[in-house]
């Protein structure tokens, strides 16, 4: 789940391994989630594109509706993976209402669960940044803003975890450059 553009549908195809979700840039997004599955160690992988949770800069309630009807969470949502920019300097109350909308519509405890991506990694931070240094500080900016959106406690016993995709070094890495596409599953197993 996440904003309209922010790599969301190419963020499946990686998963997937393989263009299973249609992207254009000059397209809006469809209106309703999309379920594309592979087979992983034996396992059949299912993985949610899901409609953009902004319509005109306000949160589009039936997006959100649609995807909790068809996919409730503990039956069918096992892994959040909440999608965003890395290459956005800012964030703004959009994201927090967002996030909040999302806690609205699942429980605090989607959170527990959620996997943040962070697409567009491949460009250069502003202001002659050091790259980890403005990964840490975007991380930041979007714990602080889930924080205050979903409102959670720092003392909340939530565990976020951050993925950023930067095509010049691997398809998916985790922030310590380990590929993540292959330890999804394992990641999703330990927290069930």
């Amino acid at each position: 789940m996440g904003k309209c553009g922010v790599g969301k549908s190419s963020t499946v195809n990686s998963i997937i391994g393989e263009r299973a979700v249609t992207i254009n840039q000059f397209q809006s997004e469809g209106l309703g989630p999309v379920m594309v599955s592979c087979s992983v160690r034996g396992f059949t992988l299912n993985v949610i594109d899901t409609p953009g949770l902004v319509n005109g800069g306000h949160i589009n309630d039936q997006a959100l509706e649609i995807i909790k009807q068809y996919f409730p969470l503990n039956k069918t949502i096992d892994i959040l993976l909440y999608v965003d920019r890395l290459d956005t300097y800012r964030m703004d109350k959009l994201d927090e209402l967002v996030m909040g909308a999302i806690t609205d519509r699942f429980g605090k405890e989607i959170w527990n669960m959620a996997l943040i991506v962070l697409t567009h990694a491949q460009f250069s931070p502003q202001d002659g940044l050091p790259y980890d240094e403005f990964v840490l500080q975007k991380s930041g900016a979007l714990l602080k803003a889930l924080r205050q959106g979903a409102r959670l406690k720092e003392e909340d016993d939530t565990m976020v975890y951050f993925a950023y995709f930067q095509p010049q070094i691997a398809p998916l890495v985790l922030p310590n450059g380990t590929a993540w596409t292959p330890n999804l599953l394992q990641q999703s197993q330990k927290w069930q």
